[in-house]
């Protein structure tokens, strides 16, 4: 069950790549820490993973 709705998960995915890839949720030589983290528990797919990785900017 998608507990965020449809038309939220771009936006999501970028506030991700954003706010989850700095201290203190990653350090610069692991930016994805948290995104992999995720993946790992299951709570996204390796797709939304390497979407929201493809976000960093």
């Amino acid at each position: 069950m998608d507990t965020i709705p449809a038309e939220y998960h771009e936006p999501v995915k970028q506030h991700a790549a954003t706010n989850f890839t700095v201290e203190p949720y990653a350090r610069a030589d692991n930016r994805t820490r948290q995104i992999d983290l995720a993946l790992t528990n299951g709570w996204i797919t390796q797709d939304e993973r390497d979407q929201t990785v493809a976000y960093i900017g």
